[in-house]
């Protein structure tokens, strides 16, 4: 069974109905896990309450936290979130939490070595420790590992330098329209949609990238192999976490080597069924460790 490692923040998300484990790096490993792939969490919790209910949570969802650590200064990580009439999340991220504080140490080198995959974005790069640590994790993977960079971009916490550094790290990227946009203003590349991703992959040394386009789908660009899908229609709830099961379906895809037609449609009908219910993490985990 392939490893992936997904690394960053971890953070309870506080909707309207209540609070949620949430943050990019753990969405995207409850829902890999729930697909059935072995997954690590790299991040950290705070010496508290909140931290040890956050930790449960992910490991009930199957997830390794064996790499999630325990910070005696920081707080746990919360995200206030706010829903439009079609459940599009607006997040009020706290500063000063835990996962900005991770520590690059001796098993995470070891972890980074056996993985096949390792995700990673641009959220939990805001501060100096954890952004090294990213870095120096993303770096130490086995040449043969994919190195994907999920950006994520939460303003004001998205520099050109941490999104050009991160696109530099990466061999796939996922993004989404207003990510697309905000990345090429900032490298300035212009040109049609098509001609955008082609500048990312050339500029970048990107082997693919996946550009998700909320209900109308998603397009995957490979070096010139352009795959589009329309994306599956669901009766949506709310949309947290909609792109973290994205991702997801979309390693597990491409570690197992399926066509980008395949990939597309798994990761499109991942995104939608996330959609069908509150919160960010999928309601059935599979098992736990």
């Amino acid at each position: 069974m392939p490893l992936i490692v997904t690394i960053g923040e971890v953070l309870w998300d506080l909707l309207p109905g209540g609070r949620r484990p949430g943050g990019a790096p753990a969405n995207c490993a409850a829902h890999a896990r729930a697909a059935g792939v072995d997954v690590e969490l790299v991040s950290r919790v705070g010496d508290d309450d909140l931290g040890g209910a956050l930790v449960a949570s992910v490991r009930a969802a199957g997830v390794g936290v064996r790499h999630v650590g325990v910070d005696l200064a920081l707080p746990t990580g919360t995200a206030s979130v706010s829903l439009d009439g079609s459940g599009g999340p607006a997040y009020d991220i706290a500063d000063g939490a835990a996962w900005d504080a991770i520590p690059f140490t001796n098993s995470l080198a070891a972890l980074a070595r056996r993985a096949d995959a390792v995700c990673f974005g641009t959220l939990a790069q805001r501060e100096a420790r954890s952004r090294d640590t990213i870095r120096r994790f993303v770096a130490a993977t086995a040449p043969r590992a994919l190195r994907v960079c999920d950006l994520n971009l939460r303003p004001p916490h998205a520099s050109p330098e941490v999104v050009g550094k991160s696109l530099r790290l990466a061999c796939v990227l996922k993004l989404n329209e207003n990510e697309l946009a905000t990345v090429c203003n900032m490298m300035s590349i212009g040109g049609s949609e098509v001609d955008e991703l082609d500048a990312l992959c050339d500029t970048y040394d990107l082997d693919v990238v996946a550009l998700t386009r909320g209900e109308r789908g998603c397009r995957l660009y490979a070096r010139g192999v352009l795959v589009d899908h329309g994306g599956a229609s669901v009766e949506a709830i709310d949309t947290v976490g909609a792109g973290d099961a994205f991702t997801a379906a979309f390693i597990a895809g491409l570690l197992s080597s399926h066509a980008l037609e395949r990939i597309a449609a798994d990761a499109c009908r991942a995104a939608a069924a996330a959609c069908s219910y509150a919160g960010a993490f999928p309601p059935a985990p599979s098992g736990s460790r």
